[in-house]
């Protein structure tokens, strides 16, 4: 197991690691799993996260899916950091506050430079809320 992945387990049941990391902290987010190149989440829905219509804001529904596809890559451990390139988004089904929803991310093909990820989140009915692929650029010095 790499480093990655260990810190990662440390935090399953622990949200401590979460006051370093501000955005899983709004996304209301917990480690349910990890092994490399695959992250599980859940995420329980606040109503800060809501749009006008009282539903999970798409916004919100694409930076959860993100976050996941980057933490999948993060655990490959490569040398360098990433960042995402392109995000494809289907959202296929409304959350409501007070819902817990899964988010799983996998690393598909991890190339030298380029990887690519997809996720998806599930309500509790286990159905597919919405989904996304991406790509991500590993930076190297050159590039950064």
């Amino acid at each position: 197991m790499n480093e990655r992945v260990a810190f990662f387990r440390r935090g399953i049941g622990n949200d401590l690691w979460k006051e370093h990391y501000p955005i899983i902290k709004f996304l209301n987010g917990s480690i349910v799993e990890v092994n490399e190149g695959q992250l599980i989440f859940e995420f329980t829905i606040l109503e800060t996260q809501l749009n006008p219509n009282g539903i999970l804001h798409g916004g919100v529904m694409a930076t959860m899916l993100d976050e996941l596809m980057g933490g999948a890559t993060w655990t490959l451990n490569k040398p360098y950091p990433f960042a995402t390139i392109n995000l494809q988004v289907d959202y296929l089904s409304p959350a409501k506050v007070g819902e817990v929803i899964r988010g799983e991310a996998n690393v598909i093909k991890a190339g030298s430079t380029v990887v690519h990820a997809e996720a998806k989140l599930y309500n509790s009915k286990n159905l597919v809320i919405a989904k996304a692929t991406s790509n991500l650029v590993v930076m190297k010095p050159k590039s950064l």
